[in-house]
């Protein structure tokens, strides 16, 4: 060891280049370590990940807006069903006679609260990095994004997001039930706005409920355009 260290003395050059190889390969096993840490929170965060499932299409992993009370109505074995937007919309948020904020808005039933425990309800009052501080709960709300032009609200809640979570990160959630452009239209007559989540019982067979969710879901859609409706849990989303 003395010897090995007598030569790195009279070496300064390779002690160098030694030390930022060192260096860097460190911080490569700190960056990988801590995606791999994110990933698996993300997929195995959830304690009730084996229990919710989302319900695709033959094409990709989304439903229409109509799908929620059918599995309800016709799954008991669905604890709780969700639907999320499949997409997250930049918008504007303001309260009262105040400047509107830019935010991030997505549309979410109650029941996201059930599928995703680490989404946490706080009591009524903002972090101080969000647009608004103090008392938000009551309080009337004017929402636009998209070609939704001031929707009149009102504050349900107010939440915490969880940094590792299959939930998309966003600043305001809509309930959709209450989205007047799909409450007009054709049942089943458009297809691809939201995700379909549901948590089933436990100890429910999963090849069993896959059978019941397409039994259910596939007669809804008529011209063949939903062949078949897959099920995936969390980790595999």
């Amino acid at each position: 060891m003395s010897s090995y260290l007598k030569f790195l003395s009279r070496n300064k050059l390779y002690t160098i280049i030694e030390a930022i190889g060192l260096i860097v390969s460190i911080a490569f096993v700190i960056l990988i370590g801590n995606y791999v840490y994110q990933q698996y929170s993300v997929a195995y965060g959830n304690p009730y990940r084996n229990r919710v499932y989302a319900v695709g299409n033959q094409d990709y992993m989304a439903l229409s807006w109509w799908d929620k009370a059918v599995f309800e109505d016709k799954l008991p074995e669905a604890e709780a069903v969700c639907r999320i937007s499949g997409s997250d919309y930049d918008g504007y948020i303001t309260f009262g006679d105040e400047q509107p904020v830019s935010a991030v808005i997505t549309e979410a039933d109650p029941e996201i609260f059930d599928l995703f425990p680490s989404l946490t309800l706080l009591e009524g009052s903002m972090d101080e990095n969000r647009a608004f501080n103090g008392d938000a709960v009551g309080k009337p709300l004017k929402i636009k994004y998209l070609t939704q032009d001031k929707i009149e609200s009102t504050v349900c809640g107010v939440f915490k997001d969880s940094k590792n979570s299959m939930m998309p990160r966003t600043e305001v959630m809509l309930n959709p039930e209450f989205d007047d452009m799909y409450v007009s239209q054709q049942p089943f007559s458009s297809i691809g706005q939201y995700m379909t989540l549901m948590k089933v019982s436990e100890g429910t067979d999963r090849e069993q409920f896959a059978k019941k969710v397409e039994e259910v879901g596939l007669p809804n859609y008529g011209g063949g355009f939903v062949k078949a409706m897959p099920i995936y849990n969390l980790p595999e989303l």
